[in-house]
């Protein structure tokens, strides 16, 4: 039974939705912002900041269509894709650019008003207040927390930014003006994390346009982002650790040893110590550290945290101050040029607008306490509760914000078909908001993920997908949810793992956790690093799907675009030998036929580069992501290709990128070009003309080739299948992939051994080469974090360690740290798993390793 306040709030916001929504416009982009998927099109919808003042100034809200491959049999009502955080969804271009093949629609997604793609930035990217509303809460330095909360509000004020008009009803009111501008008449709305607050405040305000819901992990209407729900959640965890066969005999006491571990903190904060940075960790700080901890979205935390736990009770903080890498300097790739922010505190301003409109005004704490002492927490535990929500509730006095939509205040309404989904430990969205969902809304359908975190979309990739899908399918249909209430206990980092036991048990862990959650055949990782005498391999699953042959970590695969480095160092050495300049134009080096192939798509090869092939930067599209491309590879397997055919396919039937030069494009056209470079210049065949130049022989290389191109090395290992989703693609046509950006099959010791000899110096004669190797060009750089592509080779900070190296689109990952001397090569042996998942959880875990054996644990 829903309130007449309730439904009279429906009842007005239908009637407004007939008001000016139609001014809105759409300023469509010749190429999107951000990194995407070359068929993404990306645009600004203009709307006015205020819709209730008569004169509003218009602000910009970036959008962005990603189209369902096969447009003819497309379904007509596209998928709304709405992002957490505050909604920042150009972050996620990447990572949803499967969904529209998945799903059978366009994609669509927008960056909600006042994120830093959007015109104003609703952010304070110089204030340095993050840790005060997300990571450390310090009830003795209140007063820098005021002054960093003033700054902010003084610095929108300052540049006349209306603080009223970054709401969520504001984005669902944006999100009505665009579904109008594109003439949708219904779409299916899909909500994470603060996504789903958007997702049901547009099913209050426009619940005829939506012909289902999504709600994963949401936080709803008629919630809020409480402490005392966060502790409950903790305890969730800890009884389920203690109830569970594995997880209870390893560490039975979890509940104990926190509360321990809160007195102590409470009683005198200790000094911390990591990844050369020092701080202090009092018992606020301790608890929110947990919380994130189960809030990560990944297996790893998940499975690490008992252990790091029980190693704060002994009084060392690294296991866990490494789950949360915020602490350790980790950097986001995604950061948008010309804002100069650190993405972990751009949200800041819209949250607490967010949060002090939205949630304090209508929740008061008793209830909370109450909660808390009931479910058995300790008293220095509770008071450290209190102490968070005090600064919490300090901040919106602060802030000066009037709550103006009170039905944010309600439950969520409506009778739309709605899955919601929530895992049993979100420490930000606990299922009990899931619950609310439920009982509230009249056409829902409520599951749990056990052993969960936050956003089961992505932590629980190969169970998740495949339900919502259906879901979406047929919104009223049945629901085969097996997958859920099979999802068996994680794989646990067992105790003292990193300091007493043997470090490769963390990588064992992060392994078979990570089969699980993303659903692949198998996952191996060999990891070289000498300063701990670590020099070995991990293996998880099956090498072959049709034998159940269990993996090794010795086999042989392709590597695909690791291949790169390999191409790069080729050119590389060419220079050295004086038989091409990096500068020159390459209509001299490339054959007539390709020459003629760019000219008639529009290029100049007079004006473009050996240099900007390597770096990217020649304006040429990738022929490799084109849809088209890839649904000729489906249609006919067998197919042989040619490397004149693959330049035509980038240059004449794709759209230029850019002028050379001027952008940043990964584009495998560009390698296909310098693979017939290699040839001309050297006189030989391609794979020839790489053994010649990088000289395998020398380096050891002893399992490594072109396949197809040249015989199979000798005593090879056996080769691993690898995979896109279901279908095995190990027997296609390697010439799909052969000529220069990829083509070689290696094993993951190979691997290794080759980015060990490149840093070592045995790749190039003079050392110069290398540096310049490394060097990366301002169109490639990330003036936030420094990392970018270089020439063939890619450079991340991972838990604030520099590594170089690359992936591969099977699945396939190769990474050095020369200031750590840690290499890593890893294969999960599928295309179907997010690309960013390639190498950065078995490079972020060696690092680890390497760091719980060599720092000093305790610093009371």
């Amino acid at each position: 039974m829903k309130s007449g306040f309730t439904v009279a709030c429906v009842v007005v916001a239908l009637s407004a939705i007939s008001l000016a929504y139609a001014d809105a416009q759409i300023r469509w982009l010749d190429q999107c912002p951000v990194g995407a998927s070359p068929e993404t099109r990306c645009g600004e919808l203009l709307v006015p900041e205020r819709r209730d003042l008569a004169q509003s100034r218009t602000i910009v809200v970036p959008i962005a269509v990603i189209p369902a491959p096969d447009q003819t049999s497309k379904a007509p009502d596209p998928f709304l894709f709405l992002m957490g955080g505050t909604g920042g969804g150009f972050s996620v271009l990447r990572d949803v650019a499967a969904l529209p093949s998945i799903m059978n629609r366009d994609v669509i997604v927008m960056e909600q008003r006042g994120n830093p793609m959007a015109t104003p930035f609703f952010g304070c990217p110089d204030v340095p207040f993050a840790d005060r509303l997300h990571l450390v809460y310090n009830s003795n330095v209140t007063y820098t927390g005021e002054e960093s909360v003033n700054a902010c509000r003084r610095n929108l004020l300052d540049q006349n930014i209306d603080l009223q008009a970054y709401t969520t009803p504001s984005a669902a009111e944006d999100l009505i003006a665009l579904r109008q501008a594109l003439d949708i008449e219904s779409w299916n709305v899909y909500g994470v994390s603060y996504g789903g607050r958007v997702a049901t405040t547009l099913m209050r305000k426009d619940p005829k346009a939506i012909r289902s819901v999504v709600l994963d992990s949401a936080q709803i209407t008629g919630t809020w982002f409480s402490p005392w729900e966060r502790l409950s959640a903790i305890g969730t965890f800890f009884d389920r650790c203690a109830a569970a066969p594995h997880c209870g005999a390893l560490y039975p006491k979890l509940r104990k040893i926190f509360e321990k571990t809160i007195n102590r903190l409470h009683k005198r904060p200790e000094s911390i110590l990591y990844a050369g940075k020092k701080d202090r960790i009092d018992a606020e700080s301790y608890l929110h550290l947990v919380v994130w901890s189960l809030y990560q979205m990944g297996l790893d935390a998940t499975s690490r945290l008992p252990a790091a736990i029980l190693a704060s009770g002994e009084g060392d903080f690294n296991a866990l101050l490494a789950i949360n890498s915020i602490y350790a300097g980790y950097k986001p790739a995604y950061v948008p040029p010309n804002t100069g922010y650190n993405p972990l505190e751009v949200h800041n301003a819209q949250q607490i607008s967010m949060l002090c409109a939205e949630e304090f005004p209508y929740n008061r704490n008793d209830k909370g306490r109450q909660k808390a002492v009931r479910e058995g927490w300790n008293e220095t535990t509770v008071k450290v509760l209190q102490a968070i929500e005090k600064v919490e509730r300090q901040i919106c006095d602060q802030w000066g914000f009037e709550p103006d939509d009170p039905a944010q205040a309600q439950a969520p309404v409506g009778d739309r078909p709605t899955l919601i989904l929530y895992g049993e430990h979100d420490t930000i969205a606990p299922p009990s908001h899931g619950r609310i969902a439920h009982e509230s809304l009249d056409n829902a359908r409520f599951y749990i993920f056990p052993w969960t975190a936050h956003a089961v979309i992505y932590e629980r990739q190969s169970c998740s997908i495949g339900v919502i899908r259906a879901f979406i399918e047929n919104p009223s249909g049945n629901l085969d949810t097996s997958c859920i209430s099979a999802i068996a206990e994680p794989v646990w980092v067992p105790p003292h793992s990193g300091r007493g036991g043997h470090p490769l048990a963390l990588m064992h862990a992060h392994a078979a956790n990570s089969v699980v959650k993303y659903g692949l055949p198998g996952r191996s990782v060999y990891v070289s690093a000498p300063r701990i005498n670590v020099d070995g391999v991990v293996a998880v699953g099956i090498r072959d799907a049709r034998t159940n042959t269990p993996l090794t970590g010795t086999e042989t695969f392709r590597v695909a675009s690791q291949t790169k480095m390999f191409t790069a160092a080729a050119i590389l050495r060419l220079m050295e030998e004086d038989k091409l300049s990096l500068r020159q134009p390459i209509a001299g080096l490339i054959s007539q036929a390709a020459k003629a192939e760019l000219i008639a798509g529009g290029y100049d090869p007079e004006a473009i580069t050996v240099h900007q092939l390597i770096e990217h930067t020649s304006g040429m599209p990738d022929y490799a992501t084109d849809p088209a491309y890839q649904q000729a590879i489906s249609a006919d397997p067998s197919r042989q290709w040619t490397r004149l055919q693959q330049i035509r396919w980038g240059a004449v039937r794709m759209r230029s990128i850019g002028k050379p030069g001027e952008v940043f494009h990964y584009s495998d056209t560009g390698y296909v070009l310098l693979s017939e470079i290699i040839e001309r210049a050297t006189g030989m065949p391609q794979a020839a003309a790489y053994r010649t130049l990088i000289d395998y022989k020398r380096l050891g290389l002893r399992h490594t080739w072109f396949e197809s191109l040249e015989a199979a090395a000798a005593g090879a290992p056996p080769r691993a299948r690898q995979y896109a989703g279901p279908i095995d693609i190990t027997d296609i046509n390697p010439s799909f992939d052969l000529y220069g950006g990829g083509g070689l099959i290696s094993t993951l010791q190979d691997q290794v051994r080759f980015i060990q000899q490149l840093f070592a110096g045995k790749v190039f004669k003079q050392r110069s080469t290398l540096d310049r190797m490394l060097h990366i060009s301002p169109t490639n750089l990330s003036a936030k974090t420094g990392d970018g592509y270089a020439l063939g080779i890619n450079r991340v900070t991972v838990d604030g360690v520099v590594c170089w190296g690359h992936s591969g689109f099977f699945g396939s990952a190769v990474y050095h740290c020369p200031d750590e001397q840690i290499s890593v090569a890893a294969n999960r042996y599928t295309a179907s798993a997010p690309p960013t998942y390639n190498g950065r959880g078995p490079l972020q875990t060696a690092i680890l390793m390497q760091r719980l054996r060599t720092e000093p644990a305790d610093r009371r």
